[in-house]
């Protein structure tokens, strides 16, 4: 019998099933494929539903409260890369913007954080927007709308929304669309997005 080799380039949305450590494994799709490291996204929501920032609407300090309960839940996943960023200047992809006033019109920052070394980010509405996703409805790929029974209705992205202070974006799973809503909404969950070598 003929062994089935790995594909040498995986297809954006393709989905793996990936043991993140010893005893867990979970579902995960591609989001990139760079030739030596997969960026990955979980199928499902890492977290399920909690504020993005829990001080109010206020998204001038970051997504600090969906970060760190994202960082909990994957702080065992010791076969995934670190990945240290740094939101509002760091480069993810081509765009050095994490806030936005429109879903593809990035023209100013509205946060900073120092530097995080993590297992796990959230996903940027760069990324969510070069998959194809507008805030027209059913306009994010079918496999970003994942809903699997959690409650959520949707998983917030670590882009602020920059026409005012009270706002973040996210993927709504009901509609398969970027929304933005307020920070201390409990209606949203978040998803990892982890880097593994090939």
């Amino acid at each position: 019998m003929e062994l089935v080799k790995a594909p040498t380039t995986y297809e954006v949305g393709t989905i793996i099933k990936y043991k993140v450590n010893d005893l867990e494994e979970r579902y995960f799709y591609v989001l990139e494929d760079n030739g030596n490291t997969l960026t990955l996204q979980q199928r499902e929501n890492t977290t399920r539903v909690t504020k993005w920032y829990d001080g109010g609407h206020d998204n001038t300090k970051g997504p600090i409260t969906i970060l760190s309960a994202l960082e909990a839940a994957t702080s065992s996943w010791s076969n995934v890369l670190d990945q240290t960023y740094e939101l509002g200047t760091t480069i993810f992809k081509d765009n050095a913007y994490t806030g936005c006033s429109s879903y593809n019109l990035c023209t100013a920052n509205t946060y900073i954080l120092p530097k995080r070394t993590a297992k796990a980010r959230m996903i940027t509405i760069q990324e969510a927007t070069r998959l194809g996703c507008t805030t027209a409805h059913e306009s994010c790929p079918i496999w970003m709308k994942n809903i699997l029974g959690d409650g959520a209705l949707g998983y917030w992205m670590s882009s602020a929304y920059s026409n005012n202070a009270t706002d973040a974006w996210a993927v709504d799973i009901r509609y398969g669309y970027l929304a933005y809503g307020g920070t201390s909404l409990i209606s949203n969950g978040v998803r990892a997005i982890v880097n593994i070598e090939k």
